[in-house]
C-alpha cells in the first residue's frame, strides 16, 4: 500500500553526491498505480486555515532526523512566539515532515521543504497520529503550501511561500497542471485578515 500517493522519494549517500557521481546507490520511487506526477490541490488562507488544527509563528530552534520504517523524517522543534489558533501547550511545537540526512544518507521528497534551523516562520499544521515520547506530532498542512517563512527585505519583513515544486491544477485549463510560484506577502494586513477570518468562525 503507498502511504504516500503523487510523491517521489529519493535516497542517496552523501559521499557519492559529493564525488559528483551519478546517484544510482538507492533509488526509492513511490508512484500510485495511475502513473501521474506528484499534483496537489491548491489552498487558498482560507482553506488553509480551515485545515489547520494549530496554526503557529514561531522560531525553528533545533531538528532531529531518524529512520522509520526504510524512510528517513525530520523532526524539528518550533518556539512558539504567538499561537493563532489552536492550544499551544507548550513554549514549543513538533514538527515532522519526510526528507533529512542521517549519518552518510539523505533524503529528498518532492513537494516537501524542509524547515531551516534558526528560520522564522507561519504555520499551518494538523496533528499526526504519530507521536513522540514527549510531545505530540505535528505536519503541515498542504505540503509546503502550509509553510510560510520571514525574510528581510528593502528594509521590510516579508512572508515567503514557496510552491515553486508543487504540481497544480491549471486555473485557465483543468486537465492540464503547472508548477506552483514563489509568492511575497505582506506580514501584517496577512495576520490581520487570517485573525478576523477566525473570529467570524468562532462566531459561526
Amino acid at each position: 500500500m503507498n502511504l504516500f500517493p503523487f510523491t517521489r522519494i529519493s535516497v542517496f549517500p552523501i559521499r557519492q553526491l559529493c564525488m559528483g557521481s551519478f546517484i544510482i546507490s538507492l533509488l526509492v520511487v513511490l508512484w500510485p498505480s495511475s502513473g501521474r506526477a506528484h499534483i496537489v490541490k491548491p489552498m487558498n488562507l482560507s482553506e488553509l486555515q480551515k485545515q489547520a488544527s494549530l496554526i503557529v509563528e514561531g522560531k525553528v530552534s533545533a531538528q532531529t532526523s531518524y529512520w522509520k520504517n526504510r524512510v528517513i523524517y525530520t523532526v524539528s522543534q518550533v518556539q512558539v512566539r504567538s499561537c493563532l489558533k489552536g492550544k499551544c501547550r507548550t513554549k514549543f511545537v513538533a514538527v515532522e515532515q519526510l526528507g533529512g540526512r542521517v549519518g552518510e544518507f539523505a533524503m529528498r521528497v518532492s513537494g516537501v521543504q524542509l524547515l531551516q534551523p534558526t528560520r522564522r516562520v507561519l504555520l499551518f499544521l494538523h496533528t499526526s497520529h504519530a507521536k513522540s515520547k514527549s510531545q505530540p506530532l505535528h505536519r503541515i498542512v498542504g505540503l509546503s503550501q502550509g509553510l510560510l517563512h520571514y525574510v528581510r527585505y528593502k528594509n521590510r519583513n516579508w512572508l515567503i511561500q514557496d510552491r515553486s515544486k508543487l504540481l497544480l491544477p491549471s486555473s485557465s485549463n483543468p486537465n492540464s497542471v503547472q508548477h506552483g510560484h514563489i509568492r511575497l506577502l505582506s506580514p501584517k494586513p496577512l495576520l490581520r485578515r487570517l485573525k478576523a477570518n477566525l473570529r467570524r468562525l468562532k462566531v459561526n
